[in-house]
């Protein structure tokens, strides 16, 4: 586990995708993450993290029978999103199913589904609020994580926050 700097490690975000599918389809879906603090006048810090999904490639033929073979097909993703142990869970949008919320290794999850056809798109929308506040004039802790093997511009990862 690397840090970036001094993190408390009640601010980790993590988001695991599944693509409920064989093929070549998570590799051919662009993500793109935002992550939005607001920090209230009392301390609380509500994050709303955002996944902008885009399949930009046209449908392949998918008929074995001819000897094709299936390499973009609609993706079908189930999506875990690891947040600090106490999180709540404000608000969400753009799973096909409704949202649960549970523990797991110590983190608070929330869990769904969603579907991105071939030249189309999706977006999830996810707001909670961190178990802990900020006192005034001190920093926000953050601890940014990703896959070895994935290279993710920094610009994409960096949160914008509000006072």
């Amino acid at each position: 586990m690397r840090r970036a700097g001094l993190c408390h490690p009640m601010a980790i975000t993590l988001i695991l995708m599944k693509p409920i599918w064989r093929g070549k389809i998570k590799h051919v879906c662009l993500r793109k993450l935002d992550q939005d603090y607001n920090v209230g006048p009392d301390g609380t810090v509500t994050k709303t993290v955002t996944v902008n999904y885009k399949n930009p490639y046209p449908p392949s033929d998918c008929n074995l029978a001819r000897g094709n073979l299936c390499l973009n097909a609609v993706l079908r993703d189930w999506f875990r999103i690891y947040v600090p142990k106490g999180s709540q869970l404000i608000s969400d949008s753009g799973s096909e199913v409704k949202m649960t919320s549970y523990e797991d290794l110590g983190k608070t999850v929330f869990e769904g589904f969603l579907t991105v056809r071939p030249q189309g798109v999706a977006k999830l929308t996810v707001s909670y609020k961190l178990p802990f506040k900020l006192a005034s004039s001190s920093t926000l802790p953050l601890l940014i994580q990703n896959k070895p093997e994935r290279v993710v511009p920094l610009t994409q990862l960096l949160p914008r926050v509000r006072l």
